[in-house]
């Protein structure tokens, strides 16, 4: 089964930890990173914004990724959160297989 990365952005650090510790405590990842300080420019409405952000870093099992996006929409302040999810192509076998089995419990 593989392993996914999957990355969402939030406001500021209250939603941030909100929606980081909520996937990771129902176990729909296993693990999530909140890191500070992204400076975000995109579009919105038709006009160019920016924004600082904080970016979160899900390691979670393929199987969980529809359960996590799911979850991370039904918390996140945005109207249209990012969310992407790339596949992990290799790694530390043991750390994965932590991975999967943190997941499925």
């Amino acid at each position: 089964m593989p392993v996914l990365m999957v990355l969402t952005t939030a406001p500021d650090e209250k939603a941030a930890s909100r929606i980081a510790s909520e996937m990771v405590e129902k176990r729909f990842a296993a693990c999530a990173q909140v890191l500070p300080g992204i400076n975000s420019y995109y579009w919105w409405k038709g006009k160019l914004e920016n924004a600082m952000e904080r970016l979160i870093i899900f390691k979670t099992s393929s199987e969980k990724l529809e359960t996590l996006t799911a979850g991370i929409e039904e918390i996140h302040p945005y109207d249209v959160p990012e969310i992407v999810a790339f596949e992990v192509k290799g790694g530390a076998e043991k750390y994965l297989q932590w991975v999967v089995k943190e997941t499925r419990r």
